[in-house]
C-alpha cells in the first residue's frame, strides 16, 4: 500500500472560499461586526452575515461572499483573514451563511438551486443601501462562492459592478453530481456531501445566545433536507440537473475567472470565461481545488491580484495597468512558466496521432512519431483502474497531484507514440475519434506524457458522453468522439504520448451495472492535438509571500492507495484531522474525516464506501467538549446509508438515518444510455 502524507494549511477546505491568513498592515484599521442580519425578500427570513469594515468615516466598496459552509466555522476560519486584509486596504467585506444553514433563517434550499440568487440580491442590495458604502458592490467566492457570486450576477442586480470567482462551475450535474453520466460517490457525496451535512446541522459556535440556540433547535425540528440527501437520490438523467445551471451569458459586469489545471471544475470555470460576454480575464494556474496562495506548490499573491482587480471596477482606478486583464495560464511540464495569450482558447495549429487496427498503424504519416502504437496487452474492461490519476477530480486541499501512471495503463488499451524531436505545447483541449466494437458503456480517455524511462503523467483525460457510438451486437458501432478537459502542458523533446481507454477512473467514477460486452475491440483511433506555433510572451505573476508553513490552522491529510496481490482489489483511503479556534473566539473545533472506497474485478457488485465526519466543539482549548456533530455514509451496490447525529450539552438532541436503494436505479440508467 501507498501513502502519501502531506502537511496542508488550512482548516477543512471544501470548496469554503479559504484565504491564507495575511496580515492587515492595510493604511484602516478593521471593525468587525458580527451577527448582522440581513433582510430577505421573504418578511419572515433574515440572512446572517458578518460585516468587516475599515475604520474610516467616507463610504467604501463591498465585497460580498455567500455560502453554506458557515461563518462561524470553515468558511469563517478560512475566508476571515482575507476579509481582514481587504478591510484594512479600504474595503468593506460582507460574509453570509446560505438560508437555513449557521446563523441564517428560514428551510434550506436543494443545492445548486436557481433561487440562491434571491439572497444574493437581497444581499447586494442591502449592502449597497448602508452608509458606509458607496453603492458599488463585487461578489466572489471559490467553488460554491464563485457559483453563487455567477448565479447572482446573471441577474444583474443594478449595484453590482464586477465579480471574481474562483475554481467554480455551472451545471452541477455532468460537473460534479454525475461526472461522465456516473455517481460522483467519493467526491461529491462522501467528501462534500458529508461536511454540508455536518455544516446544516452544526450548533451555534459563536453566538451562544439562547436565541441563536432556539433558531437552531427548530432547523432539526423541521426536518431539513440534506444537500447529500438531494444528490443521491437524483440520477443523472433528472432535468432538475438543467434547471440548475447557470445562464452565464447573461453576466454583464466585469468578470475575473480563476481556475487551476488540476482542480476537479477546471474545465467547467474555463467554459464559463468562453461563455461570459462582457469584460473577462482569466487566470489558469497549476493548482488543485484551492486558493492560489495557499497552494503547496506554484502558489501566488492572490490577495495581491485580487485588490487590483477591485481597484480597477470597484473604485474606477483606471491607472491600474496591473489589474488582471486577458488570459493569464501557467505551462506545464519539465519547463514550466507563466505566459500571456491573447485568448481562450489560443489560436494553434492541429497535430494529429493516428492508430488503425492491430499492433501498429497501417498508415504512413509525415511525422513519424505521430504514428500510435499498441503498447501493452490491457483492455477496457478493468474495473480498478484509475486510483493513479490522483485526486484533481476532488476537492482536496491541495494534495493529490497524479501518480506514476504506468500500472493504470498497463491494464488499460494503450497506444503510444514514437519519441518528438521537438516540444509539443499542447493549449486547449485536445479532441479523440475511436472507432471500436462494441461501445455498450461509457468510456474514459487519457492523455499522458512517457518519459525518457517510461513513467507516465496524466496531462488531460476525457469522458464519453454515456451511450455515444453504442451498437447491437453483430452491427458497427459509431466513432465515439471525446473532448478532453482544458490544459496548458509541454511535451518535452525526446518524451512520447499515450492515449489510454478504459471504462473505468475509479474512485473518481463508480461503477455502475450493464451488460457485459466483454472486451471493446479498438479499431481505430485518431487524436488532434491543438499545438501553439510560436512561444507565448512571458507574464509576471506575483508570487505568493506567505510560506504555507507560516499559515494558521495546521491540518494533517493521509492519502493510501493499495492493491491486493490475492484478491487484486483496490482501496483508496483519505484520513484528515484539521483544528481552528471560531471567528468570534468562542468555540474551538476539532474536526476529523475518513474515506475509504474499494472495488474488485467484480465492478459494480464488488465496490464499496464507508466515509465519516466527526467535529468535537470546545469553549475553550482546554475544556470539556460541549458538543460533538456525526456524519456517515455506507455505500454498496445495493444501497446509500446516511446518518448525522448531534450531541450538545450531554444530549442526543438529534439522530436521523436515510437509506437509498441505489444499485437498480443507477443499473437502468446505465443500460438505456
Amino acid at each position: 500500500m501507498t501513502t502519501y502524507e502531506t502537511p496542508v494549511p488550512a482548516f477543512g477546505d471544501d470548496g469554503t472560499g479559504h484565504g491564507a491568513r495575511p496580515g492587515t498592515d492595510g493604511p484602516f484599521a478593521v471593525e468587525v461586526r458580527r451577527g448582522v442580519r440581513i433582510p430577505t425578500s421573504d418578511p419572515e427570513v433574515t440572512l446572517g452575515a458578518d460585516v468587516y469594515l475599515p475604520v474610516t468615516d467616507e463610504p467604501v466598496p463591498a465585497l460580498v461572499t455567500l455560502l453554506p459552509y458557515l461563518k462561524e466555522g470553515a468558511a469563517g476560519i478560512g475566508g476571515g483573514p482575507a476579509l481582514r486584509w481587504l478591510a484594512s486596504r479600504g474595503y468593506a467585506g460582507v460574509l453570509v451563511d446560505f438560508r437555513g444553514y449557521g446563523t441564517s433563517e428560514g428551510r434550506p434550499r436543494a443545492p445548486f438551486d436557481p433561487g440562491e440568487s434571491d439572497d444574493g440580491l437581497a444581499v447586494i442590495a442591502w449592502a449597497a443601501d448602508q452608509p458606509w458604502c458607496t453603492g458599488r458592490i463585487g461578489m466572489w467566492g471559490i467553488s460554491y462562492g464563485g457559483i453563487t457570486a455567477m448565479r447572482t450576477a446573471s441577474r444583474r442586480p443594478p449595484a453590482l459592478a464586477a465579480i471574481l470567482t474562483a475554481s467554480a462551475m455551472v451545471a452541477p450535474g455532468p460537473d460534479f453530481v454525475h461526472p461522465g453520466g456516473r455517481p460522483g460517490v467519493f467526491a461529491g457525496q462522501a467528501i462534500w456531501g458529508l461536511d454540508t451535512l455536518a455544516a446544516l446541522v452544526m450548533p451555534p459556535l459563536d453566538d451562544l445566545s439562547p436565541a441563536a440556540e432556539r433558531r437552531w433547535l427548530d432547523r432539526l425540528g423541521s426536518d431539513p433536507v440534506p444537500f447529500l440527501v438531494d444528490i443521491v437520490e437524483r440520477g443523472a438523467d433528472d432535468p432538475e440537473w438543467r434547471r440548475r445551471e447557470i445562464a452565464v451569458e447573461d453576466i454583464e459586469v466585469p468578470a475575473l475567472c480563476v481556475s487551476g489545471w488540476r482542480d476537479l471544475f477546471c474545465d467547467s470555470q474555463i467554459r464559463a470565461f468562453e461563455r461570459l460576454r462582457g469584460t473577462k480575464a482569466l487566470l489558469a494556474g497549476p493548482w488543485m481545488h484551492t486558493l492560489p496562495n495557499e497552494s503547496p506548490f506554484e502558489a501566488v499573491d492572490f490577495n495581491d491580484i485580487a485588490l487590483r482587480w477591485w481597484d480597477r471596477w470597484l473604485r474606477g482606478d483606471v491607472a491600474r495597468p496591473e489589474a488582471p486583464a486577458g488570459v493569464t495560464a501557467f505551462i506545464q511540464g519539465a519547463d514550466p512558466r507563466w505566459v500571456e495569450l491573447d485568448q481562450w482558447p489560443p489560436e494553434s495549429e492541429t497535430v494529429t496521432l493516428r492508430h488503425s487496427g492491430g499492433e501498429q498503424a497501417s498508415t504512413q504519416e509525415s511525422t513519424p512519431a505521430a504514428v500510435l502504437r499498441r503498447t501493452g496487452k490491457g483492455d477496457t474492461t478493468d474495473p480498478t483502474i484509475g486510483a493513479l490519476s490522483g485526486l484533481w477530480w476532488a476537492p482536496t486541499t491541495g494534495f493529490g497531484l497524479p501518480r506514476d501512471q504506468r500500472a493504470d495503463d498497463a491494464r488499460s488499451f494503450a497506444v503510444t507514440s514514437g519519441p518528438w524531436n521537438r516540444p509539443l505545447l499542447i493549449a486547449g483541449r485536445p479532441t479523440v475519434r475511436i472507432a471500436a466494437r462494441p461501445i455498450l458503456r461509457p468510456v474514459v480517455v487519457k492523455l499522458l506524457d512517457v518519459d525518457e524511462h517510461g513513467s507516465s503523467t496524466l496531462i488531460t483525460a476525457g469522458d464519453s458522453v454515456p451511450g455515444t457510438g453504442a451498437a447491437a451486437p453483430g452491427e458497427a458501432a459509431g466513432p465515439v468522439e471525446v473532448t478532453f478537459r482544458a490544459t496548458c502542458y509541454e511535451l518535452p523533446a525526446g518524451h512520447r504520448l499515450r492515449i489510454t481507454v478504459s471504462s473505468a477512473d475509479f474512485p473518481r467514477l463508480w461503477p455502475i451495472s450493464g451488460p457485459d460486452a466483454g472486451p471493446v475491440v479498438v479499431e481505430d483511433i485518431a487524436v488532434d492535438l491543438p499545438v501553439l506555433p510560436a512561444e507565448p510572451p512571458r507574464a509576471a505573476v506575483p508570487r505568493a509571500g506567505t510560506p504555507a508553513g507560516e499559515q494558521a490552522a495546521p491540518i494533517r491529510d493521509q492519502w493510501f492507495i493499495g492493491r491486493d496481490q490475492l484478491s487484486d482489489r483496490v482501496t483508496v483511503v483519505l484520513r484528515t484531522r484539521a483544528d481552528g479556534v471560531t471567528p468570534g473566539e468562542q468555540s474551538y473545533l476539532s474536526q476529523t474525516k475518513h474515506v475509504r472506497a474499494s472495488v474488485g474485478p467484480g465492478g459494480a457488485g464488488d465496490a464499496e464506501l464507508v466515509a465519516g465526519t466527526s467535529v468535537e466543539i470546545r469553549h475553550s482549548i482546554e475544556g470539556e467538549p460541549v458538543g460533538h456533530v456525526a456524519t456517515s455514509l455506507v455505500r454498496d451496490a445495493d444501497a446509500t446509508t446516511i446518518r448525522a447525529s448531534v450531541t450538545w450539552k450531554g444530549r442526543r438532541l438529534y439522530d436521523r438515518t436515510w437509506t437509498h436503494a441505489t444499485g437498480k436505479q443507477e443499473t437502468q440508467q446505465g443500460a438505456d444510455e
